[in-house]
């Protein structure tokens, strides 16, 4: 009788162990970086064929990837696939592993959990190559607020990663130049800052796919020249167009030649990525802003008179790293010219010297 009790006993307190590690998923359902514990049960062992009843086994944890979240706030990180941030509790001189990216910075400057356990990482032990355009600020704080990109790029022999930011140039664009030479909407500005981040992003994740030192792109520069502007822009109902990428632009007379022919090359410049004057021989002139980027320009005219499109410099693609360099600095420039700074933050983990690596607080 005292085996069957037993049995049912065993049964209940197995149970039990499940209950709790049930309530406790409940309980943990907006703790940060946790799933759930999942308890197995188990057989107890047998005599004579008869068994001993029931145990709760091995409660594991889930630590499969969950759902990303935006929080807002500055130091959140999540890890996307496998891996675990390794943190160090000095008081027990423990090192401690955790999927949970709710971090802070501490009273001493380090990074750290809510638990106040400092967040480590791999000492690379060379300098982080820092380009920015600011006069005094060298480090990823304000007032670089606007993340550009982040990539990985990884080979046999080391590590890198590239993290660019920018100041938020959206609220500091304004229009100025001059007409017809370098007159640039603030929304024309900003347009090309973005039509740059996208290609210097595309050009980043190419590179790391193929992270080879590379060629440099090149801009491409068409050239018309209307000759005859002057005679023929003389009057109301004259006009200058040509198609550019498959868009046709039109600049009526207005005032006399010369003023017609700058608000035209004004009117290009405003053609996401790129850049386009004028002058006084009546020579226009359409640059490419992003690198190795193709530009179409046809169907030039002054009323019903047809000029020809010469391109003056071909477009080259480029690659690999001298394309990411290239496109690093075209964006730079847009940024600045939107009168924003531009930041890259380049860190190399030589792999090399992988066991010789230390772990260290990130600061």
């Amino acid at each position: 009788m005292m085996p069957a009790l037993w049995n049912g006993i065993s049964g209940m307190n197995a149970y039990q162990n499940a209950l709790t590690a049930e309530s406790n998923n409940v309980a943990n359902i907006n703790t940060v970086g946790y799933k759930a514990d999942t308890v197995s049960f188990a057989d107890q062992a047998y005599t004579n064929g008869v068994g001993k009843g029931a145990q709760a086994g091995i409660v594991t944890k889930d630590f499969g990837q969950g759902d990303f979240k935006l929080t807002g706030a500055d130091y959140d990180l999540a890890i996307n696939g496998k891996g675990f941030f390794t943190v160090y509790d000095s008081d027990k001189a423990e090192t401690l592993y955790t999927r949970a990216g709710n971090f802070r910075i501490g009273s001493d400057g380090t990074l750290q959990t809510a638990n106040g356990f400092n967040v480590q990482g791999l000492s690379v032990g060379t300098t982080p190559t820092v380009t920015s355009t600011h006069a005094t600020v060298n480090v990823m704080s304000y007032p670089f607020t606007e993340t550009i990109s982040s990539q990985v790029i990884e080979t046999q022999t080391e590590i890198k990663t590239i993290n660019a930011k920018s100041t938020d140039y959206v609220q500091t664009a304004a229009t100025d130049g001059i007409s017809g030479s370098t007159y640039k909407t603030a929304s024309a500005k900003i347009s090309d800052a973005i039509a740059l981040t996208t290609a210097y992003n595309s050009a980043l994740s190419s590179y790391a796919a193929s992270p080879v030192t590379g060629t440099s792109p090149v801009a491409q520069v068409d050239s018309i020249a209307f000759t005859s502007f002057a005679t023929d822009l003389t009057q109301t109902g004259d006009y200058i167009e040509v198609v550019v990428n498959g868009n046709s632009f039109r600049q009526e007379f207005n005032t006399d030649a010369q003023t017609t022919m700058n608000m035209f090359a004004d009117k290009l410049s405003t053609i996401q990525g790129y850049d386009a004057s004028a002058d006084t021989a009546g020579n226009i002139t359409i640059t490419s802003l992003i690198p190795g980027s193709d530009l179409s320009t046809g169907s030039a005219k002054i009323n019903n008179a047809a000029f020809n499109v010469t391109t003056t410099t071909a477009a080259v693609a480029g690659s690999g790293l001298a394309k990411v360099d290239a496109m690093q600095a075209a964006l730079s420039t847009s940024i600045q010219r939107a009168g924003g700074d531009f930041i890259n933050m380049v860190n190399t983990l030589d792999l090399t010297t992988e066991t010789s690596l230390t772990f260290t607080n990130i600061q």
